[in-house]
């Protein structure tokens, strides 16, 4: 019915960094399974690759704010050492630049699966948040008045 009305449809899938069919993890071998159907659906698809996410949820998720900070911790040690894209790639994000983010690659036309990992996000979050706040404006700053 989309397709009739002249309107692109676009399927966008939250995965996760580290995403590959051959991985140990149940949780990862799940994402990398439905990555795979997506591929096969004909429609167009974005994949976004975040690693940890932060913020306010509705459940309290500690383990996952320890270990972010650990790992994000780790990875700066590590990006002095020649690792910046991998520090990149794994840093944690918080949920408003992952929200910004995917809203500025939602509005872009896709073909097939198309994998975004969380490099890409930072990068559309900004222009996102730049193109409603101004050069340097924050997420976290924006006021939506309906």
């Amino acid at each position: 019915a989309v397709q009739r009305a002249g309107i692109r449809p676009l399927f966008v899938y939250l995965s996760s960094a580290g995403v590959s069919p051959n991985a140990r993890s149940a949780y990862m071998n799940a994402r990398a399974r439905v990555e795979a159907l997506l591929a096969k659906s004909g429609l167009p698809v974005l994949v976004a690759r975040p690693s940890f996410i932060l913020g306010a949820r509705d459940e309290p998720r500690p383990g996952e704010a320890i270990g972010a900070g650990f790992i994000d911790g780790c990875l700066s040690i590590i990006s002095v050492f020649g690792g910046g894209r991998m520090a990149s790639k794994y840093r944690s994000m918080s949920g408003d630049d992952l929200a910004a983010g995917l809203c500025a690659l939602a509005v872009e036309k896709y073909d097939g699966l198309t994998v975004v990992e969380a490099p890409d996000l930072r990068r559309a979050a900004r222009r996102w948040t730049e193109s409603i706040c101004g050069p340097g404006g924050r997420s976290d700053e924006t006021q939506i008045i309906e």
